[in-house]
């Protein structure tokens, strides 16, 4: 009776644990907008973030060799002085608090000027 007392409360501890480490939901609505030398992301906020961390890399690279990481506490970010005419992989995820999101990923081709 002991070990069947134990076994449920090790089950019930591991779901309890699960439960307060639960992820984020992920940023949906990504977008990105190019005007007068100004690149702003943008995407949809999701409810209890704390902020979110996106990354952007050149399209071939793999996600371990990203060109410019943030953490944002807003659902947007406008930055100066991108490479003109440059395609880019960015994504961006949500950190609650109690753990992060899995990342969303989109593209963004920066016009010549």
């Amino acid at each position: 009776m002991k070990r069947l007392f134990t076994f449920f409360l090790c089950l019930f501890t591991g779901a309890v644990l699960s439960a307060a480490r639960a992820q984020c939901d992920p940023p949906t609505g990504l977008t990105a907008s190019y005007n007068n030398n100004v690149t702003t992301f943008s995407w949809n906020a999701v409810p209890g973030a704390v902020d979110y961390t996106l990354q952007i890399k050149y399209p071939g690279y793999s996600w371990s060799n990203i060109e410019y990481e943030t953490a944002v506490t807003t659902n947007s970010l406008s930055l100066t002085g991108i490479i003109q005419s440059g395609t880019f992989d960015w994504r961006v995820n949500t950190n609650c608090g109690t753990g992060f999101s899995a990342y969303t990923q989109s593209q963004v081709t920066i016009p010549c000027p």
